[in-house]
């Protein structure tokens, strides 16, 4: 926390010197940045023996998930009426290994909270591409490829943990990874790529809020872009990695509250809840109901992440503390 806090305090402080010039950065050898990588290895290999128990129960959970979907899919998969429609549902349990890789490694980030960096690289990469996968299956066919797009920002970020020791190669990647994500969210904003959004979801809360989104990180990638290449690394940093996190996090939660909504869908189908009455005669109406519960707590997580990722979350604590007294 005191780090965090004194960088914060130098963000507009010029710690690199512009990307153009001939004055060099600090250097490392290469025998330097492979023995902190060596030590960087050694530290998860540690925390793997030390977890290994913890490890073995996730495991069991995401197995037990990988048998136990594709069978509640198929059982449920003729189960729909006019009044309670899976359809949506039947979609996203049509990729039951995406949903119980997506389920367990979300369960992981969060009974791992001090996990050293590689094992959270790694959840990562076994939670996102399930997510795109989600994302793919559900959106309309202009924004199918968008969750891909977030993976692919996210493993040119996690190439960065690597070369964290190289300043140079450091700032190179993540001047390219700042470039392309700037890029892919002007082509996203583009009248005719807008003109090929169906109405019904152009007009739908969500899809509005995400367009806002969209925007406010085109903004906050170019501010980055230019700070990172004018030597301000610690402003770039803050900014752009804070606005990609965020990218990450959104993906992540909107795929999991789908997957959850499908979750819910399938219970009030089924003994026990199928057996109540307040169920049978208002199913419709309860897994509304509970969804909205899901939304709005996914999405309060995902404002907790944004304020962490930009460094804003012991602030806010500290005026809440302040107001309650």
């Amino acid at each position: 926390e005191a780090l965090k806090q004194e960088r914060l305090a130098d963000i507009l402080q010029r710690t690199q010197p512009p990307i153009w010039s001939d004055k060099p950065a600090a250097k490392k050898t290469q025998s330097d940045w492979l023995a902190l990588f060596r030590a960087r290895v050694d530290h998860l290999l540690d925390y793997l023996r030390e977890q290994s128990a913890v490890l073995f129960v996730e495991a069991l959970i995401l197995v037990g998930m990988i048998l136990g979907l594709p069978a509640l899919g198929r059982r449920l998969r003729a189960r729909t009426d006019d009044d309670y429609d899976l359809r949506q549902a039947g979609d996203v349990f049509s990729l039951p290994f995406s949903m119980a890789f997506l389920i367990s490694s979300t369960l992981a980030l969060r009974l791992h909270p001090q996990a050293p960096q590689l094992f959270i690289s790694l959840l990562g990469l076994m939670a996102l591409p399930p997510a795109a996968m989600l994302v793919q299956r559900l959106a309309p066919a202009p924004l199918a490829n968008l969750g891909w797009a977030v993976v692919a920002l996210f493993v040119s970020d996690q190439s960065r943990v690597i070369f964290e020791s190289l300043p140079f190669v450091d700032r190179a990647i993540f001047l390219a990874e700042l470039t392309a994500a700037l890029l892919f969210c002007l082509w996203l904003l583009r009248p005719r790529r807008l003109g090929e959004i169906p109405q019904d979801l152009a007009h739908d809360a969500l899809f509005r809020g995400a367009g806002v989104l969209v925007r406010a990180g085109a903004a906050l990638f170019a501010v980055a872009l230019i700070a990172e290449a004018l030597g301000f690394v610690i402003l770039a940093d803050v900014v752009g990695a804070g606005t990609l996190r965020t990218a990450y996090f959104a993906l992540l939660l909107y795929s999991l509250l789908q997957a959850l909504h499908s979750l819910v869908a399938y219970a009030l189908v089924l003994p026990p809840l199928s057996l109540l009455r307040l169920i049978s005669t208002r199913r419709g109406l309860v897994r509304r109901r509970v969804g909205s519960v899901l939304q709005v707590l996914l999405f309060a997580g995902w404002g907790c992440v944004t304020l962490a990722s930009f460094g804003f979350d012991s602030a806010v604590a500290e005026a809440f503390t302040a107001v309650l007294g």
